[in-house]
């Protein structure tokens, strides 16, 4: 799994090897058709990461299977480059050791080590260190895991989106996700917002220079052991700031099944691309019938 993205008239390109490590190459364009190597970087060491899968179910909702080897980019208008994995599933602190055995690194994670994690580099590929970001722990709560789904950069920083679980008493659920990385220093800010039952939060982008628009699933349930997620769920597309919090939704299409908004792209004029999936699975959904394993998606531009 990789991610590529511009930068001016260089490419940057993050991938997993054989092995997971993650590796971050920049290419220069050079004319014509061709693009030389300017750089190599480990980003993540060679780690453990025994597979999983999903023994029921006949479609994987929020792609939680694979989670655990996605790798996210995303590069800021100065040309830092952000690199975001998050903990593997079974082995959480195989990273953790991973990192300090070849970096030297100590990554202050939770005891548990599930959380996520985004490594800075130069724009000339040279690597600056590795931001954990978590939601602490309060009351009962067990540690949280906390989930990342996109990275999207701004001058100086990075937003990384997605959600953290929330475990009680009662049971288990999820809020929304978000953290600030400084591209500097590297210190990281994070918010839990809870919207919903269960929230989960795709992208982030900002709207002016004080407000954010989070993009995302909300209302859906999911199994406590499991990977399995409701057929019930409403996409939603909200502002949000972090001195004022929520503020309006945006309109979004909507289904009659499972519905996400996956997608935040500014626009000039102060104007946003939004899409997602309306009218989907759940995770259960097509079992009976393979006619059900469909959905509708969406293009919309607003406010």
């Amino acid at each position: 799994m990789g991610r590529i993205a511009a930068a001016g008239e260089r490419v940057v390109l993050v991938t997993r090897t054989g092995r997971h490590a993650v590796l971050a190459y920049g290419l220069t364009y050079e004319g014509g058709d061709r693009f030389g190597q300017s750089f190599r970087t480990l980003v993540v060491p060679p780690l453990a990461m025994p597979a999983i899968g999903l023994t029921g179910g006949s479609y994987d909702t929020f792609g939680l299977v694979g989670a655990q080897f996605a790798v996210h980019l995303a590069v800021g208008p100065e040309g830092l480059i952000y690199v975001g994995v998050r903990y593997p599933e079974i082995s959480p602190r195989s990273l953790v050791r991973a990192h300090q055995n070849t970096f030297g690194e100590t990554l202050a994670t939770d005891p548990d080590g599930l959380d996520s994690y985004v490594t800075r580099l130069s724009a000339g590929g040279v690597r600056l260190g590795t931001s954990v970001v978590k939601i602490p722990a309060t009351g009962d709560e067990l540690e949280p895991h906390d989930e990342l789904q996109s990275l999207h950069a701004v001058p100086g920083a990075v937003w990384l989106a997605g959600r953290t679980e929330l475990w009680n008493p009662q049971g288990t659920g999820h809020d929304v996700l978000l953290a600030r990385i400084d591209g500097g220093s590297g210190a990281v800010q994070s918010w839990r917002i809870d919207l919903d039952r269960g929230d989960i939060a795709f992208g982030v982008v900002p709207l002016d220079t004080t407000r954010f628009v989070i993009v995302g699933a909300q209302g859906y349930t999911q199994n406590p052991q499991g990977a399995s997620v409701s057929e019930a769920a409403t996409g939603f597309a909200r502002v949000w700031s972090p001195t004022a919090g929520l503020g309006a939704s945006l309109p979004v299409p909507s289904g009659p099944r499972h519905n996400q908004t996956r997608l935040a792209l500014p626009l000039a004029g102060g104007r946003l691309l939004l899409g997602g999936m309306i009218d989907g699975p759940g995770t259960h959904s097509a079992d009976g019938d393979i006619g059900k394993l469909r959905a509708d998606g969406y293009l919309v531009t607003g406010p």
